[in-house]
Formats: C-alpha cells, sequence, structure tokens
C-alpha cells in the first residue's frame, strides 16, 4: 500500500498504478490462502518457540526477497516475486525486531552480501534496517532506488549479436550516505583484519621429464623429490 500511495503521490501513469493495484490484490489472496491452509496443530509458531535471535550463515541463501516497484524496461533487478524462503526468514525477524523494539535479533553472516544486482544492497537494509529506513522516509524500493542509484542506457550486444540500448542500474549514487548505512550493521573481515594460518606456499618448479610420467606421481630428480602435478 506504501508503495500505491507513493505512487499517486508521483502522479503515475494510471496503467502502472493499475498494475499496483492487481499485485495488492494478489498479495491479498495469497495471504488468505495461507491463512486457510491446513495446519499441523502438534507444530509450535515461530513466536511459541521462543526464539530470542538468529545467526544466518550463508546468508546470500535467502536474497530472493520480494519487492514491489514501478521500474520498467530495466535488465538487472531480479525477480521482484521472491522466494518463499526469504519470505518466511522476513517474517521470522520482523517477529524478533517487534520483540525488541528495534533493529535487533539477527546477525547475517555471508562472503557474497552483494554478488548480482543492485537490489541486493536495498534487500538487506529491508531485512536489517526497517526502523531506519521509516526514519529516512524510505518506505519502498522505488524511494530507495531514487536516492541510492543511478539508472543509465548504453548500447550492448543482444542475443542476436545486434547492437541494442540496454537500460539499466548503473552504479550507486550518494555513496557516502548509503556507505556510512552499510558500517552501521556490517563488520567486514578480510585478509587486511582477520589474522588466521594459512598453507605455506610451495613452490612450483618447472622440469623437462618423461612424459609418459603419469601426473601426481613423485619423481626423484638428483637428491629431490617432487610431485608431478601436470605436464607442460
Amino acid at each position: 500500500e506504501a508503495d500505491i500511495l507513493n505512487a499517486k503521490g508521483n502522479n503515475m501513469s494510471k496503467r502502472d498504478l493499475n498494475g499496483l493495484e492487481v499485485r495488492k490484490q494478489n498479495l491479498k489472496v495469497k495471504l488468505q490462502s495461507l491463512t486457510l491452509m491446513a495446519k499441523d496443530e502438534s507444530l509450535k509458531s515461530f513466536e511459541d518457540m521462543n526464539i530470542d535471535f538468529m545467526f544466518v550463515d550463508e546468508s546470500q541463501m535467502f536474497k530472493n526477497l520480494a519487492y514491489n516497484t514501478i521500474q520498467r524496461g530495466v535488465s538487472g533487478l531480479g525477480n521482484p516475486l521472491g522466494s518463499n524462503k526469504a519470505f518466511n526468514m522476513l517474517i521470522a525477524m520482523r517477529s524478533l525486531q517487534k520483540r525488541y523494539g528495534a533493529d535487533k535479533g539477527t546477525v547475517f553472516a555471508s562472503g557474497t552480501p552483494i554478488s548480482n544486482t543492485m537490489v541486493e544492497m536495498y534487500l538487506l537494509f529491508k531485512y536489517l534496517r526497517p526502523n531506519k529506513m521509516a526514519q529516512m522516509g524510505i518506505n519502498s524500493f522505488d524511494q530507495w532506488a531514487n536516492t541510492f542509484a543511478r539508472v543509465g542506457s548504453e548500447i550492448e550486444f543482444g542475443v542476436t549479436n545486434s547492437l541494442k540500448p540496454k537500460v539499466r542500474m548503473r552504479d550507486f549514487m550518494n555513496v557516502p550516505e548509503m556507505s556510512a548505512m552499510y558500517r552501521e550493521i556490517a563488520d567486514v573481515r578480510n585478509d587486511s583484519n582477520l589474522v588466521i594460518e594459512k598453507p605455506k606456499f610451495k613452490k612450483t618448479i618447472r622440469v623437462k621429464t618423461d612424459h609418459n610420467i603419469p601426473a601426481f606421481e613423485t619423481v626423484t630428480i638428483g637428491k629431490n623429490k617432487f610431485k608431478v602435478i601436470g605436464r607442460i
């Protein structure tokens, strides 16, 4: 409904507005079907299990979260319909955030928090910082995109190997402000700040040998033994 109200305020076209209204009705039907679905009364709900914290490893597995947009003909926005798995994660997180009255209760851990689309940055904030986003007046993807993403058109090769103009989200804007928001929730670890034991580098020596020697065979050259790892 927030998307529809924002669209009305932006003098959105009647066609796009009708599209959002249809999406709203489809979501209502989906929620009603979930409510009427037969349930196993022996299973407890998330709230009844008294879970007070979630640590989600490989959180990129839940990046396909649904969102609404009035963008048309823009490539690289992912699947706005999302997945049930991501929706269930959002419901669980909202339960914890309601419990604490703040953007708390869940930690995401991932080596690839953003991998395919710029939408994934917005979805991270939607998951983890809903109250902060509301304070900033950002209640939809389009409001976030208007603030932090830049749409551009460039000539690209199409599937038929012909040149065509392609519209997509090209880069971020207002990067300092967005980076500040990200640093509020992110603890980035890499080689520069994470000291862990690593295997020592084994020097590779190229030598001429009998090509009949199979790979991974140990050969002796002089007083040294070498493992054949491949042939040149």
